[in-house]
């Protein structure tokens, strides 16, 4: 098998693992958006302090989502009104554990680990809660989004149903879609050009054995569920408990498409600040793992004749198949549409400032196509433009723009 052939490989095999998870984090963002109102996000996870962090933990652990699957939601939580401690806490602590991993968890790991994972999943969470109380002192919402959120609120059932998908799959993937291909070519290219016996030879020393899982599986991508039988065929290579319970903590929590897409909508510091959480967190628990539990009672009820799992399903790859069609969509939509908009006469070209994403480009759009007259409309977030095609009453359009949050200049 040529390099090619085996990146294209590796790259289908990690986006099969992943869409399942993305998509239902998708579906979980436009719920959100649709039909939790920004008053009562802000009423429970909305202030800095410690209640915030901790409800965000509990909400968070029964889902059944993973860190890609995460990512979506915990943006819409935050855009929604949660301040960025709760939020750091939701994305640590959910992809750790869930109903799923739970019981996957217990038939092949046993009891102990059972317990163990959802406990420190809470824990870390919560740590992570706190460090982003430190570090985030305010919390600051897009007034765009808090205007877009008070009509939504207006909408009938089936108008909000229409607008989760809407915002879910076609907002939240336009947005997102290039740092989540970025990141998936760079976990494709280090599962590509690290060797599968890399870690072999320094087994038996704990900070070497931490700094090797470390080095694989805070880029890597892994599921909560996936990332048990890793940890299964460490132990049997003679890894401690504590080193297997890093994977299992620090496996789901992280992955280069976690952070790309992190940074793109929360920030650098966000990054940091849940990098260093989990990080830390996963390195004490690993640490008091072999500090205070005996080894044998640990592994004792691991069934290591289920070593290997395959994930691959034919729903699997339905769902990878949908996120491509999405991604494309999206590329449609943003570019090659754009183009041919671009190349008609428009009849008006306004300057507007304050769009700041695919998310404010679409949001535009769609308003101004309801105007009576209007025929098309070009957003560009990037050029600060709205180009509309139509006869229209122009103080309704720029009332229309002033409403959305924006501001037209001369």
């Amino acid at each position: 098998m040529t390099y090619i052939e085996e990146f294209i490989s590796i790259f289908w095999n990690i986006s099969v693992e992943m869409a399942p998870w993305l998509l239902l984090g998708f579906f979980f963002s436009g719920i959100f958006h649709a039909f939790v109102p920004m008053d009562y996000t802000m009423r429970h996870l909305g202030k800095n302090n410690f209640v915030s962090v901790l409800k965000a933990v509990l909400i968070g652990i029964p889902l059944p989502l993973c860190s890609c699957g995460v990512i979506p939601t915990s943006i819409s939580l935050y855009k929604n009104g949660a301040s960025k401690a709760a939020t750091n806490a939701f994305l640590i602590s959910t992809p750790q554990t869930g109903k799923d991993s739970f019981m996957a968890t217990y038939a092949l790991m046993g009891l102990p680990f059972a317990i163990i994972r959802p406990i420190f999943a809470i824990i870390s969470g919560i740590f992570g809660g706190l460090l982003g109380m430190i570090f985030f002192k305010k919390n600051t919402i897009d007034s765009n989004y808090i205007i877009e959120n008070q009509i939504d609120n207006k909408l009938t059932l089936k108008q909000k149903i229409i607008k989760s998908f809407e915002y879910g799959f076609i907002t939240m993937v336009s947005d997102l879609w290039k740092w989540l291909v970025m990141g998936i070519i760079i976990a494709t290219l280090i599962t590509l050009l690290v060797p599968d016996d890399f870690y072999n030879e320094y087994i038996g020393n704990f900070w070497i054995e931490t700094a090797i899982v470390l080095l694989l599986s805070i880029p890597l991508y892994v599921c909560a569920t996936g990332s048990i039988p890793i940890a299964l065929s460490l132990i049997l290579k003679g890894f401690s408990p504590g080193t297997a319970l890093l994977l299992l903590m620090i496996g789901p929590a992280t992955n280069i498409t976690t952070f790309s897409m992190i940074y793109h909508a929360l920030g650098k510091k966000f990054v940091l600040v849940y990098l260093f959480s989990v990080i830390i967190s996963s390195l004490f628990f690993a640490w008091f793992i072999n500090a205070f539990f005996d080894k044998k009672w640990l592994i004792s009820s691991i069934n290591f004749s289920k070593i290997t799992m395959n994930h691959t399903s034919i729903i699997s790859i339905i769902c990878t198949i949908i996120l491509f069609c999405l991604i494309f969509y999206s590329i449609y939509l943003l570019y090659i549409n754009t183009n041919k908009k671009s190349n008609m006469a428009y009849n008006k070209i306004l300057n507007v400032e304050g769009m700041t994403c695919n998310h404010c480009k679409l949001n535009v759009e769609k308003n101004l196509k309801n105007i009576t007259g209007i025929t098309n409309v070009n957003a560009d977030f990037q050029n600060n433009s709205v180009e509309i095609e139509g006869n229209a009453n122009w103080d309704e359009v720029i009332k229309t723009i002033s409403e959305l949050g924006y501001s037209v200049k001369d």
